[in-house]
């Protein structure tokens, strides 16, 4: 978890050009960014509201001190849901995607967990991966709807699917330490969470970019506890502003590192925000009245691209994540799998390129 406080067969259709190619798969990216784009924006909403107004008893005030207790949390457990559709006219291979998860993690031990259920097209993807000790444990679930999905416009990719799931579906596979870190990947691991002056310079940002305010207040309840729900209005501009200004803050200069190491670019909050800026937002955010922490979030966009809406909901402590059984080597799976797709099997040296280096 994020360290603080996140068919019917048809006939066959022609094959596409490659331009068609490239339409429909900007189309499937366009959803997936918006998935994130959506999050991103529910836990960034929600942190610049903790920096809201500092008057005392007002509902700003509440806020912020619910996001600060949220953020000191050490253990914290999220699930919840994510819908999208595609709202352009016309045919495309993605209409609505919609995807249910559950995301677990402690800070202090630096283990986390998470899963999830991606369906779109009548497709169903399941997920679960595990961080325990330096290393990343993962299970990709049944594709048999992947393999019928892919079987009515591409018999051969059908094949490859099903003997690609004949030997991964439900086995746990483990990513080591030491792969991590030769993958590149291990500049991710090591964060210890938000401290007091973390938290501080936050606080300091927002106090001068003022991106959130609270819209409304109204009474609810959220599994069983008594809890006000916020209403919070988004300056996107200012939100821009706030994210380029936490550039020096030590967790997103070492999530740009990483980015900028894995090719990914070394502006990753900035380029959230410009994203974000181009949609329609409505972010609210609950708060339970007794431990004044934030207890469920939600962010509806509406966008060219995408509308929908994510929703989590969060509880504290009870965190148990733990190394699972039987996993094998990611380099065993890797060699077994190797001549499915033109390498060759076998070897134990393996070395992975890094996205945007010059091995690429």
């Amino acid at each position: 978890m994020a360290d603080q406080p996140v068919v019917a067969p048809q006939a066959p259709t022609p094959a596409l050009s490659n331009n068609e190619q490239q339409a429909k798969g900007g189309k499937k990216r366009k959803m997936l960014i918006a998935a994130v784009i959506a999050a991103v924006v529910v836990l960034g909403g929600s942190a610049g509201a903790y920096f809201g107004y500092v008057v005392p008893n007002k509902p700003e005030n509440v806020l912020k001190v619910a996001i600060q207790n949220t953020l000191r949390q050490k253990q914290a457990k999220t699930s919840g849901t994510i819908n999208l559709e595609d709202p352009t006219p016309g045919d495309s291979e993605i209409k609505a995607l919609s995807a249910a998860f559950k995301i677990q993690g402690d800070i202090d031990k630096k283990v986390s967990s998470f899963e999830t259920e991606i369906s779109f097209g009548g497709v169903k993807l399941p997920v679960e991966g595990r961080m325990v000790n330096g290393s990343l444990f993962f299970k990709i679930g049944d594709l048999t709807s992947v393999e019928a999905a892919a079987r009515i416009s591409n018999p051969e990719i059908a094949e490859i699917i099903k003997l690609v799931g004949s030997k991964i579906s439900n086995q746990w596979i483990e990513m080591d330490s030491a792969f991590m870190k030769q993958s590149g990947t291990d500049c991710f691991l090591d964060d210890g969470g938000l401290t007091e002056q973390d938290i501080n310079m936050i606080g300091n940002a927002y106090s001068k970019h003022k991106a959130v305010k609270v819209k409304n207040s109204s009474s609810d309840t959220v599994n069983g506890q008594a809890s006000t729900r916020y209403e919070l209005t988004v300056d996107k501009s200012k939100i821009k502003d706030f994210a380029k200004s936490m550039k020096e803050l030590p967790l997103v200069k070492k999530l740009n590192k990483c980015g900028e190491k894995l090719g990914q670019g070394n502006d990753v909050g900035s380029k959230a925000a410009d994203d974000g800026e181009k949609a329609e937002l409505e972010v609210s955010v609950w708060v339970n009245k007794s431990t004044k922490t934030i207890n469920q979030m939600e962010v509806k966009i509406n966008s060219k691209e995408a509308k929908g809406t994510v929703k989590a909901t969060i509880e504290y402590g009870g965190v148990d994540v733990s190394k699972p059984a039987g996993a094998k080597p990611f380099i065993e799976v890797f060699s077994d799998l190797a001549p499915l797709f033109g390498f060759g099997g076998g070897g134990t040296d393996f070395s992975m390129p890094v996205p945007g280096s010059s091995e690429l």
